[in-house]
């Protein structure tokens, strides 16, 4: 998500939401958490992607 804020703050005709296109990232992170058996930092990222 940082990086979107940086573009848009280096151009700011940029035409996004950052935290709706940062959610597939985080829901990933969340299944990589689960399957290294982190599930209360996997519900976190979840609960975030929401």
């Amino acid at each position: 998500m940082a990086k979107f804020n940086k573009a848009k703050a280096w151009n700011s005709n940029l035409n996004f939401n950052s935290e709706v296109k940062a959610v597939p990232a985080i829901v990933v992170q969340g299944i990589e958490l689960a399957h290294e058996g982190d599930i209360e930092a996997a519900l976190v990222k979840f609960k975030k992607a929401q």
